[in-house]
Protein backbone atom coordinates (compact mmCIF):
# COMPACT_ATOMS: atom_id res chain seq x y z
CA UNK A 1 0.00 0.00 0.00
CA UNK A 2 1.68 3.36 -1.16
CA UNK A 3 0.89 6.20 0.93
CA UNK A 4 2.35 9.52 0.22
CA UNK A 5 5.36 10.57 2.25
CA UNK A 6 5.71 13.85 4.33
CA UNK A 7 8.99 13.02 5.58
CA UNK A 8 12.73 12.71 4.25
CA UNK A 9 12.22 9.72 6.90
CA UNK A 10 9.84 6.80 5.70
CA UNK A 11 8.44 4.27 8.31
CA UNK A 12 8.26 0.80 7.54
CA UNK A 13 6.29 -1.87 9.52
CA UNK A 14 4.59 -5.35 9.19
CA UNK A 15 0.82 -6.24 9.37
CA UNK A 16 1.34 -7.56 12.89
CA UNK A 17 1.98 -4.10 14.67
CA UNK A 18 -2.05 -4.19 14.31
CA UNK A 19 -2.84 -0.34 13.67
CA UNK A 20 -6.26 0.88 11.89
CA UNK A 21 -5.80 1.89 8.29
CA UNK A 22 -7.01 5.47 9.07
CA UNK A 23 -3.19 5.90 11.25
CA UNK A 24 -1.06 3.93 8.63
CA UNK A 25 -2.72 7.13 6.34
CA UNK A 26 -2.36 9.63 8.81
CA UNK A 27 1.42 9.20 9.00
CA UNK A 28 2.34 7.77 5.79
CA UNK A 29 3.59 4.21 7.56
CA UNK A 30 4.46 1.40 4.97
CA UNK A 31 2.98 -2.01 5.96
CA UNK A 32 4.51 -5.32 4.70
CA UNK A 33 1.89 -8.00 5.27
CA UNK A 34 2.73 -11.50 7.10
CA UNK A 35 0.69 -14.19 5.67
CA UNK A 36 -2.12 -16.58 7.26
CA UNK A 37 -2.83 -20.05 5.59
CA UNK A 38 -5.99 -22.71 5.95
CA UNK A 39 -4.29 -25.79 4.36
CA UNK A 40 -3.32 -24.26 0.43
CA UNK A 41 -5.24 -21.14 1.04
CA UNK A 42 -2.94 -18.52 2.01
CA UNK A 43 -3.96 -14.77 2.26
CA UNK A 44 -2.13 -11.61 2.86
CA UNK A 45 -3.00 -10.39 6.51
CA UNK A 46 -5.49 -7.35 6.55
CA UNK A 47 -5.28 -7.40 2.99
CA UNK A 48 -6.77 -10.04 1.61
CA UNK A 49 -8.18 -11.11 4.74
CA UNK A 50 -10.09 -8.96 7.68
CA UNK A 51 -9.83 -9.86 11.32
CA UNK A 52 -13.96 -11.05 11.35
CA UNK A 53 -13.52 -12.84 7.93
CA UNK A 54 -10.91 -14.34 9.69
CA UNK A 55 -12.80 -15.85 12.42
CA UNK A 56 -15.50 -16.92 10.58
CA UNK A 57 -13.03 -18.82 8.41
CA UNK A 58 -11.31 -20.43 11.37
CA UNK A 59 -14.56 -21.41 12.81
CA UNK A 60 -16.07 -22.81 10.08
CA UNK A 61 -13.24 -24.89 8.66
CA UNK A 62 -12.31 -26.29 11.88
CA UNK A 63 -8.73 -26.03 10.04
CA UNK A 64 -6.01 -24.65 12.50
CA UNK A 65 -4.72 -21.56 10.59
CA UNK A 66 -0.61 -21.25 10.06
CA UNK A 67 1.30 -18.00 9.18
CA UNK A 68 4.28 -17.53 7.56
CA UNK A 69 6.49 -13.78 7.33
CA UNK A 70 7.10 -11.97 4.00
CA UNK A 71 9.75 -13.28 1.90
CA UNK A 72 13.06 -10.93 1.03
CA UNK A 73 11.26 -10.20 -2.22
CA UNK A 74 8.34 -8.36 -0.62
CA UNK A 75 10.82 -5.99 1.54
CA UNK A 76 12.93 -5.55 -1.46
CA UNK A 77 9.89 -4.29 -3.68
CA UNK A 78 8.79 -1.98 -0.88
CA UNK A 79 12.28 -0.27 0.04
CA UNK A 80 12.98 0.31 -3.85
CA UNK A 81 9.99 2.12 -4.50
CA UNK A 82 10.57 4.49 -1.90
CA UNK A 83 13.81 5.28 -2.34
CA UNK A 84 12.77 5.54 -5.99
CA UNK A 85 10.32 7.65 -5.22
CA UNK A 86 11.82 9.69 -2.44
CA UNK A 87 15.99 9.14 -3.28
CA UNK A 88 16.91 11.46 -0.43
CA UNK A 89 15.13 9.49 1.94
CA UNK A 90 16.19 7.03 5.30
CA UNK A 91 13.82 4.04 5.93
CA UNK A 92 13.45 2.87 9.50
CA UNK A 93 12.13 -0.34 9.58
CA UNK A 94 10.44 -1.61 12.64
CA UNK A 95 8.92 -5.57 13.08
CA UNK A 96 7.75 -8.33 15.49
CA UNK A 97 10.07 -10.26 17.66
CA UNK A 98 12.50 -12.05 16.40
CA UNK A 99 12.51 -14.36 18.75
CA UNK A 100 8.55 -15.18 17.26
CA UNK A 101 9.37 -14.51 13.18
CA UNK A 102 11.69 -14.45 10.94
CA UNK A 103 10.33 -11.36 9.90
CA UNK A 104 13.67 -9.50 11.06
CA UNK A 105 15.77 -11.79 9.02
CA UNK A 106 13.79 -11.28 5.92
CA UNK A 107 14.07 -7.44 6.06
CA UNK A 108 17.57 -7.41 6.92
CA UNK A 109 18.14 -9.67 3.60
CA UNK A 110 16.30 -6.72 2.18
CA UNK A 111 18.62 -4.41 3.45
CA UNK A 112 21.30 -5.79 2.31
CA UNK A 113 19.96 -6.34 -1.67
CA UNK A 114 18.55 -2.66 -1.61
CA UNK A 115 20.81 -0.27 0.23
CA UNK A 116 22.95 -0.69 3.23
CA UNK A 117 23.21 3.02 4.81
CA UNK A 118 19.65 4.34 3.70
CA UNK A 119 17.63 1.75 5.63
CA UNK A 120 17.28 0.51 9.32
CA UNK A 121 16.02 -2.52 10.67
CA UNK A 122 14.50 -2.41 14.15
CA UNK A 123 13.64 -5.83 16.40
CA UNK A 124 10.99 -4.45 18.41
CA UNK A 125 11.37 -7.71 20.43
CA UNK A 126 7.53 -7.18 20.78
CA UNK A 127 4.39 -7.55 18.32
CA UNK A 128 0.88 -6.45 17.88
CA UNK A 129 -0.16 -3.50 19.09
CA UNK A 130 2.98 -3.03 21.25
CA UNK A 131 4.98 -2.93 18.47
CA UNK A 132 1.96 -0.57 16.82
CA UNK A 133 3.21 2.27 19.25
CA UNK A 134 6.47 1.70 18.86
CA UNK A 135 5.71 2.25 15.46
CA UNK A 136 3.01 5.28 15.70
CA UNK A 137 5.36 7.00 18.00
CA UNK A 138 8.51 6.79 15.78
CA UNK A 139 6.00 8.26 12.35
CA UNK A 140 4.87 10.82 14.55
CA UNK A 141 8.75 12.04 15.59
CA UNK A 142 9.96 11.28 12.05
CA UNK A 143 6.46 13.78 10.49
CA UNK A 144 7.87 16.53 13.17
CA UNK A 145 10.63 16.76 11.36
CA UNK A 146 13.45 14.64 13.97
CA UNK A 147 16.23 12.77 12.09
CA UNK A 148 16.87 9.44 12.04
CA UNK A 149 19.25 9.45 14.87
CA UNK A 150 16.19 10.98 17.09
CA UNK A 151 13.94 8.62 15.79
CA UNK A 152 15.90 5.29 16.74
CA UNK A 153 16.59 6.97 19.86
CA UNK A 154 13.06 7.51 20.99
CA UNK A 155 12.35 3.76 19.40
CA UNK A 156 15.21 2.80 22.04
CA UNK A 157 13.38 4.01 24.52
CA UNK A 158 9.96 2.69 24.08
CA UNK A 159 11.62 -0.71 23.13
CA UNK A 160 12.73 -0.32 27.05
CA UNK A 161 10.40 1.12 28.70
CA UNK A 162 6.56 0.19 27.08
CA UNK A 163 5.10 -2.44 29.07
CA UNK A 164 2.40 -4.10 27.81
CA UNK A 165 -0.54 -6.16 29.79
CA UNK A 166 -2.41 -9.09 27.75
CA UNK A 167 -5.47 -11.20 28.98
CA UNK A 168 -6.07 -14.29 26.68
CA UNK A 169 -9.19 -16.22 27.56
CA UNK A 170 -7.50 -19.42 26.75
CA UNK A 171 -4.09 -20.50 26.52
CA UNK A 172 -5.17 -23.11 23.70
CA UNK A 173 -4.03 -20.95 20.34
CA UNK A 174 -0.61 -20.06 22.09
CA UNK A 175 -0.16 -23.86 23.02
CA UNK A 176 -1.15 -25.08 19.74
CA UNK A 177 1.34 -22.75 17.96
CA UNK A 178 4.31 -24.24 20.13
CA UNK A 179 4.62 -20.42 22.07
CA UNK A 180 4.06 -22.04 25.43
CA UNK A 181 3.45 -25.78 26.95
CA UNK A 182 1.22 -28.13 27.39
CA UNK A 183 1.33 -28.09 31.03
CA UNK A 184 0.60 -24.04 31.43
CA UNK A 185 -2.03 -24.24 29.08
CA UNK A 186 -4.05 -27.62 30.87
CA UNK A 187 -3.71 -25.47 34.08
CA UNK A 188 -5.77 -22.30 32.71
CA UNK A 189 -8.81 -24.32 31.75
CA UNK A 190 -8.82 -26.64 34.98
CA UNK A 191 -8.85 -23.34 37.44
CA UNK A 192 -10.47 -20.89 35.79
CA UNK A 193 -6.98 -18.58 35.91
CA UNK A 194 -7.00 -15.88 33.99
CA UNK A 195 -3.47 -16.05 32.32
CA UNK A 196 -2.20 -11.98 31.98
CA UNK A 197 0.84 -12.23 29.48
CA UNK A 198 3.42 -9.61 28.62
CA UNK A 199 6.59 -9.42 26.60
CA UNK A 200 10.26 -10.59 28.42
CA UNK A 201 12.90 -10.03 25.62
CA UNK A 202 10.82 -10.73 22.69
CA UNK A 203 9.34 -13.58 23.87
CA UNK A 204 5.65 -13.87 25.38
CA UNK A 205 5.82 -14.71 28.71
CA UNK A 206 3.34 -15.10 31.87
CA UNK A 207 2.91 -12.27 34.11
CA UNK A 208 0.69 -13.22 36.59
CA UNK A 209 -2.23 -15.90 37.10
CA UNK A 210 -5.09 -15.23 39.26
CA UNK A 211 -8.92 -16.47 39.15
CA UNK A 212 -11.46 -15.00 37.85
CA UNK A 213 -12.11 -11.76 35.47
CA UNK A 214 -11.92 -8.69 37.93
CA UNK A 215 -9.29 -9.68 39.80
CA UNK A 216 -6.96 -9.92 36.78
CA UNK A 217 -7.79 -6.26 35.42
CA UNK A 218 -6.97 -5.52 39.51
CA UNK A 219 -3.79 -6.67 39.07
CA UNK A 220 -3.31 -4.69 35.77
CA UNK A 221 -4.07 -1.34 36.72
CA UNK A 222 -2.44 -2.09 40.06
CA UNK A 223 0.95 -3.10 38.00
CA UNK A 224 0.45 0.62 35.34
CA UNK A 225 0.12 2.62 38.43
CA UNK A 226 2.89 1.57 40.56
CA UNK A 227 4.83 1.03 37.46
CA UNK A 228 4.36 4.93 36.23
CA UNK A 229 3.04 6.35 39.48
CA UNK A 230 2.08 10.33 39.16
CA UNK A 231 3.86 10.27 35.78
CA UNK A 232 1.05 10.88 32.69
CA UNK A 233 0.83 7.47 30.92
CA UNK A 234 -0.38 6.55 27.40
CA UNK A 235 -2.40 4.04 26.85
CA UNK A 236 -3.22 1.81 23.55
CA UNK A 237 -5.52 -0.60 23.84
CA UNK A 238 -6.04 -3.51 21.72
CA UNK A 239 -9.16 -6.12 21.31
CA UNK A 240 -10.29 -9.42 19.72
CA UNK A 241 -13.90 -10.16 19.47
CA UNK A 242 -15.21 -9.61 22.84
CA UNK A 243 -16.56 -5.91 22.63
CA UNK A 244 -18.44 -6.69 26.18
CA UNK A 245 -14.96 -8.67 27.59
CA UNK A 246 -13.12 -5.01 26.01
CA UNK A 247 -15.63 -2.01 27.51
CA UNK A 248 -14.96 -3.98 31.05
CA UNK A 249 -11.20 -4.06 30.90
CA UNK A 250 -11.04 -0.51 29.62
CA UNK A 251 -13.44 0.73 32.03
CA UNK A 252 -12.15 -0.28 34.72
CA UNK A 253 -8.35 0.92 34.03
CA UNK A 254 -10.54 4.03 33.32
CA UNK A 255 -11.08 4.40 36.46
CA UNK A 256 -8.42 3.81 38.15
CA UNK A 257 -5.26 5.23 36.18
CA UNK A 258 -5.06 8.55 34.91
CA UNK A 259 -3.75 8.19 30.95
CA UNK A 260 -4.04 9.38 27.48
CA UNK A 261 -5.72 7.35 24.88
CA UNK A 262 -3.21 7.41 21.87
CA UNK A 263 -4.94 4.36 19.66
CA UNK A 264 -7.11 1.39 19.99
CA UNK A 265 -7.18 -1.43 17.76
CA UNK A 266 -8.76 -5.18 16.82
CA UNK A 267 -6.02 -7.52 16.36
CA UNK A 268 -5.05 -8.78 13.32
CA UNK A 269 -5.16 -12.06 11.40
CA UNK A 270 -1.58 -13.30 12.73
CA UNK A 271 -1.35 -12.40 16.39
CA UNK A 272 -5.21 -13.67 16.62
CA UNK A 273 -4.09 -17.04 15.59
CA UNK A 274 -1.28 -17.22 17.54
CA UNK A 275 -3.55 -15.74 20.72
CA UNK A 276 -7.01 -16.56 19.85
CA UNK A 277 -9.84 -14.39 19.17
CA UNK A 278 -10.60 -13.64 22.99
CA UNK A 279 -7.69 -11.22 23.77
CA UNK A 280 -7.45 -7.96 25.15
CA UNK A 281 -4.85 -5.90 25.84
CA UNK A 282 -3.26 -2.67 26.74
CA UNK A 283 0.25 -1.25 26.00
CA UNK A 284 1.72 1.73 28.65
CA UNK A 285 4.51 4.19 27.74
CA UNK A 286 6.06 7.46 28.75
CA UNK A 287 8.52 9.89 27.49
Amino acid sequence: MGYEHMADLVIVTDSTADLPPQVLHQYGIEVVPLKVMFGDEVYRDGVDITFGEFIRKMESSGTVPTTSQPAPGEFTDVYERILQEQPDAHIISIHLSAQMSGTVHSARLAKSMVNEEKIEVVDSKMVSLALGVIVLEAAKAARAGKDKEEVLKIIDHMIEKTRTYFLVDTLDYLQRGGRIGKAQSLLGTLLHIKPILTFNDGFISPYDKVRGLNKAIQVITDSINEEFGKNPVSCAFVYGTDMELFDTFYNKIKSEVLFEETVRAQLGCVVGAHGGPGIVGVICYSF
